[in-house]
């Protein structure tokens, strides 16, 4: 019975945290194609503490858009050329697949850092503050961990529970 419910528990909490999550992320958009993605929210965050518009960071990227349009039309070409070699039957073929698929990410990558790099060159661009939120991201995503760490236990791989929590 206890086991039940410490499972119920940690069910709805993870139910509650996937619904918060995925709340914020539909609050704040999915990035989309020509404008800064999930990866680049942390530049985003640094670029704002550091005094840049969100219409400047907006702009930056629109004046790249029809570039990024094309990344992302290869990037999704070579995803599935590469799905299709995975699943037909012979996956040990699939090493040309492979690099088109790898040379499609490093290609978008570079393009929206370049973009990054000229946001962060504008002179209006305050690096102190940007370092102070810097700074500030790593402790919490540290204190994070650790918490992670005390419900879950350590990463060792064992299933056991945290002091205080429920026993069976």
């Amino acid at each position: 019975m206890v086991r039940r419910r410490a499972v119920t528990g940690i069910v709805a909490a993870v139910g509650i945290a996937l619904a918060a999550t995925y709340g914020l992320a539909l609050a704040q958009g999915w990035g989309g194609h020509g404008g800064p993605g999930h990866g680049d929210r942390v530049l985003g965050l640094l670029a704002r503490a550091g005094g840049v518009s969100g219409s400047t960071i907006k702009s930056a990227f629109q004046s790249k858009a029809a570039t990024l349009k094309s990344d992302f039309q290869a990037l999704h070409t070579a995803k599935q050329n590469l799905i299709n070699c995975l699943i037909g039957g012979n996956a040990s073929s699939c090493s040309t697949q492979i690099s088109a698929y790898e040379t499609a990410q490093q290609t978008i990558e570079s393009d929206k850092i370049s973009i990054w790099q000229g946001i962060f060159s504008d002179p209006s661009f305050k690096a102190s503050q940007a370092q102070s939120t810097w700074q500030s991201l790593q402790s919490l995503e540290q204190q994070k961990h650790a918490l992670l760490k005390g419900i879950f236990g350590s990463s060792n791989g064992s299933n056991a529970a945290p002091a205080g929590g429920p026993q069976s």
